[in-house]
């Protein structure tokens, strides 16, 4: 507009452009540092910024020190060019290669007409906008690599057919049904006026009189450009997803080569995917939610080949068009994230006890000791066993305390890190029963074996925490400590009472002050249903010590869509009023 803050605007954009020049030459330099990730979000950030621009040209004045704005098309193409630049957007954040492609065609397109069809100086200024972009496609081309599942040709013929004969049925529909028009039009007047109003346009030979004849004369033109924008939408963002447990196989034989960490059996759960290295000796358990690549824990394997399995992970990621994210992992993927350039926050802490030496004497086991006591009393008695070889009735006891537990909640029972009886019954899990002397089931817990090398055992991870509502009260210090004593017995050097996500007794002094108040309103929001934060104040009765877990994730602005996998992850049967509900308490 020629203000004189626009003088400003544009004055203090030059000395940004002049002093970010440093940090962000490397994008123009044949060896720059920027990761896929980055390339991506650059691009969409200037693909947007372009559609909002066509937007704010329709809005403000069209004359200003740059000269009169020559409207190229109509405003209706307007909209609909900004509509297909804003899909191409999401393509591109996702690296696929056609919405790569897409750009290339728009930014090239839109030089050639800003300098062919405006006046001198608006031609180059509009002509300065779509550069950027079209440098940025060019120097950063080889970060697009994510392929869309085209359709079979059959198929595709098919649903066009399809799509096209329900098209005309409408039509001539439409024009037999309403009859609010003038002159009445024949089967030739009909035609012209479909194929104009297929390019935004009227044939004048005649008008609608009432409203059902303008609506319906104005769905000739909308009709077939939503069917346009929906499949180019769908051809943008699809991505080829992962084969569900097409290396589970592997992955249980590296751990029972090489062995894993506390949550290393977690990643053997059926609706995990999971990425073997190129040499076969490393694997990574993972989930795609909104295009998110959540792995779960650390990497498994041969410790050389883990060494390098998240950098071969993040480009495995990255040519699929997913973000790449790690879950619950611990130190030992840090400096392959730092090389990656990626952040990571502390989101849990895992809680280990070392069972060599343990014995429960002394005022600090008070609780423990007083379960134990008060159970032998009642007459319960503790078990570990394979839930799979247990009898039906057992089983269904077990069922019913779980259902009554999720029944409870606020938001159906969790999953990814939290698993249920269903995993309870892998034939590698163990069990843990608390029975009455009526053959009532008073509570269970589960544990998943943590794998030393050579296929030994040499620890145990807790994972279901079942009760019955109105039984024994202190069940659960009685069934760990049970536990606890039966796998000492057995010669296991640790047990894990795993981690409660979104707590921890202390603050990281690494995190990041935003992330962290994030997941501290997260953690305040889901504690009246889940009680994260109370279970791992639970734990401390049992004098672990502390690990902590990371998320690992490529920059701050990858938070929103990692937040949102995340709570697809662990809540895939959530609904929108399973959040309300929760929202509302």
């Amino acid at each position: 507009m020629g203000l004189v803050w626009d003088v400003e605007h544009m004055i203090a954009a030059a000395l940004g452009l002049a002093i970010g020049w440093p940090r962000a030459r490397s994008l123009f330099e044949g060896d720059g540092h920027l990761s896929r990730h980055e390339a991506r979000v650059i691009a969409t950030a200037l693909m947007v910024l372009i559609a909002f621009a066509q937007i704010l040209a329709m809005v403000f004045p069209e004359d200003g020190p740059l000269g009169p704005e020559v409207t190229v098309v109509g405003r209706p193409l307007i909209v609909l060019f900004v509509v297909a630049e804003l899909l191409v957007a999401a393509g591109l954040h996702r690296g696929s290669r056609l919405a790569w492609s897409a750009a290339t065609a728009l930014s090239i397109t839109g030089v050639l007409t800003a300098t062919a069809l405006r006046p001198v100086p608006r031609g180059v200024a509009a002509a300065v906008v779509f550069l950027p972009l079209l440098i940025v496609l060019v120097r950063t081309r080889r970060a697009y690599t994510a392929r869309v599942i085209p359709p079979s040709s059959i198929r595709m013929t098919r649903d066009l057919a399809l799509l096209g004969i329900g098209f005309i049925l409408y039509v001539v529909l439409g024009f037999i049904v309403i009859e609010d028009f003038n002159p009445p039009p024949d089967l030739v007047m009909q035609a012209r006026e479909l194929i104009a109003r297929l390019f935004f346009s009227s044939s004048g030979t005649f008008q609608a009189t009432g409203r059902p004849g303008v609506v319906f004369l104005a769905s000739l033109s909308l009709i077939p450009i939503i069917v346009f924008f929906s499949v180019l939408l769908v051809l943008l963002i699809r991505t080829r997803k992962p084969v569900a447990a097409v290396n589970r196989e592997r992955t249980i034989d590296l751990l029972h080569t090489y062995g894993g960490g506390n949550l290393s059996w977690m990643t053997t759960w059926p609706d995990n995917a999971h990425f073997i290295t190129a040499d076969g000796n490393a694997a990574m358990a993972y989930q795609v939610k909104s295009g998110t690549a959540i792995a779960l824990g650390d990497p498994v394997g041969d410790p050389e080949s883990v060494s390098h399995a998240v950098l071969e992970f993040a480009r495995h990621c990255e040519t699929h068009g997913w973000m790449p994210c790690l879950f619950s992992s611990t130190r030992v993927v840090l400096p392959q994230a730092e090389s990656l350039g990626y952040r990571y926050v502390q989101v849990a802490e895992d809680t280990v006890i070392d069972l060599p030496g343990l014995q429960f004497k002394g005022k600090a086991w008070q609780d423990v000791r007083t379960a134990l006591n008060r159970a032998a009393k009642s007459n319960i008695q503790f078990r570990v066993v394979r839930l799979v070889d247990e009898s039906f009735q057992m089983v269904q006891q077990a069922r019913g305390i779980s259902e009554q537990w999720v029944s409870d909640k606020g938001l159906p029972e969790m999953g990814f890190t939290l698993g249920g009886t269903d995993e309870a019954l892998d034939p590698e899990v163990r069990v843990g029963l608390a029975v009455d002397d009526k053959g009532i089931l008073q509570g269970i817990t589960s544990w998943l074996p943590v794998y030393g090398p050579d296929g030994v055992v040499t620890g145990w991870t807790l994972d279901v925490m079942r009760r019955l509502p109105d039984g024994f009260r202190p069940v659960m210090e009685f069934m760990i400590a049970s536990a606890c004593l039966a796998f000492k017995e057995q010669g296991a050097l640790t047990v894990s009472l795993s981690g409660a996500p979104l707590a921890r007794s202390e603050d990281d002094v690494d995190s990041l002050a935003a992330v962290d108040t994030l997941l501290n309103q997260l953690g305040e929001m889901l504690e009246p249903v889940y009680g994260f934060r109370s279970l791992h104040q639970f734990k401390t009765k049992f004098k672990p010590r502390y690990e902590p877990m990371y998320m690992v994730f490529p920059d701050e602005a990858a938070l929103p869509r990692v937040g949102v996998a995340l709570t697809q992850a662990f809540l895939p049967d959530a609904k929108l009023r399973d959040y309300a509900s929760v929202l509302r308490s």
